[in-house]
């Protein structure tokens, strides 16, 4: 991926919703980070989710209505991304949670976007 000089992919905290007709990014042009920020913001507004809710809720925040293979494999690595990252864990019960850095992120990148 591309990232810009002045622009740091970890602290990254804004995610794009996929365009329309030709304007539609693949999945596999979604970075990781992107993904990562989505999951933390879905999490965000739902408290605590199962993983296969919490993928579909992530697609939908993407712009993706279609669960196909390309979208699921940028899924999956966004969850590993904010779990490497700290920012969600596995709760009781096998739900998905936000971390409290999660939380603080989530909570930046929703100042970000106003």
């Amino acid at each position: 991926f591309y990232w810009r000089k002045e622009q740091d992919p970890e602290t990254y905290h804004l995610f794009r919703v996929s365009g329309e007709g030709e304007n539609r990014r693949d999945a596999r042009e979604v970075p990781v980070q992107e993904v990562a920020n989505a999951i933390c913001d879905v999490l965000y507004e739902q408290v605590s989710m199962g993983q296969e809710d919490l993928l579909r809720e992530t697609a939908k925040k993407l712009g993706y209505t279609r669960l196909g293979g390309n979208v699921l494999t940028a899924l999956d690595a966004g969850i590993r991304h904010a779990q490497t990252a700290g920012r969600i864990t596995l709760g009781t019960g096998g739900n998905y949670i936000l971390s409290e850095s999660g939380m603080q992120w989530a909570e930046a990148a929703r100042e970000a976007m106003q």
